[in-house]
């Protein structure tokens, strides 16, 4: 009897509820205390981004998806799904996405691959404030030299791509700093594959095998 008591308090700290089906247009999963570590979501209800522990206001396309935060709160990737696009994001420690799995459709073709891109030392919610002020800033040289600083200072260059190009062929794409492609591996959907060198301004300075390219 003494055992049956002790299952019987057992099941009831567990606090635990079973369910066949729910329905909801947003469910957060949280730590005891309340930060939520995990947002399942519609896309009218998907969360904003929030880091340093406060909400930044985004114009994200509405798509269904999860988010995870971390430890303090903060996003740090999610899964996200609309009718033309894809994606699986993994974010820096108070930044944007640096590493994702994406796909995306437009009229003109289609496009999906794993992408790598380089972030700004300085915090995302900078961006953001900087972006604020900018934005109340009348027309004018003033303005012009902000948007020109920001530009400078938060660049986001993407540094690799890998996967199929909307021309239907496949590639690795390596870029430096500034986001410019400088060596390109290359198959098209009819064959001949090819290995391309190319300078900052975009010009094939050599290629294997020779042929087709700038350069030799």
């Amino acid at each position: 009897m003494a055992s049956d008591r002790l299952t019987d308090a057992s099941a009831a700290n567990r606090k635990t509820a079973h369910f066949k089906e729910i329905s909801v247009e947003r469910l957060d999963i949280v730590d005891d205390d309340g930060v939520v570590r995990l947002a399942i979501s519609n896309g009218e209800r998907f969360p904003n981004p929030i880091i340093g522990g406060k909400e930044i206001a985004t114009n994200r396309r509405p798509s269904a998806g999860m988010i995870f935060f971390n430890d303090s709160g903060d996003e740090c990737g999610g899964l996200s799904f609309g009718n033309r696009h894809a994606g699986y994001a993994f974010d820096r420690y108070r930044q944007d996405q640096v590493v994702e799995i994406g796909y995306r459709e437009s009229e003109d073709g289609r496009t999906y691959g794993f992408t790598v891109w380089d972030r700004p030392e300085i915090p995302v919610q900078e961006f953001v404030d900087r972006v604020t002020a900018i934005r109340a800033m009348p027309p004018g040289d003033e303005r012009d030299a902000a948007e020109k600083a920001f530009r400078r200072d938060f660049k986001a260059p993407v540094r690799l791509f890998m996967g199929r190009e909307r021309d239907k062929s496949v590639s690795v794409k390596f870029s430096d700093g500034e986001g410019r492609v400088r060596l390109r591996i290359n198959v098209p959907a009819e064959g001949e594959a090819s290995v391309e060198f190319l300078d900052e301004n975009g010009t094939v300075v050599r290629r294997l095998p020779p042929g087709n390219g700038n350069g030799s």
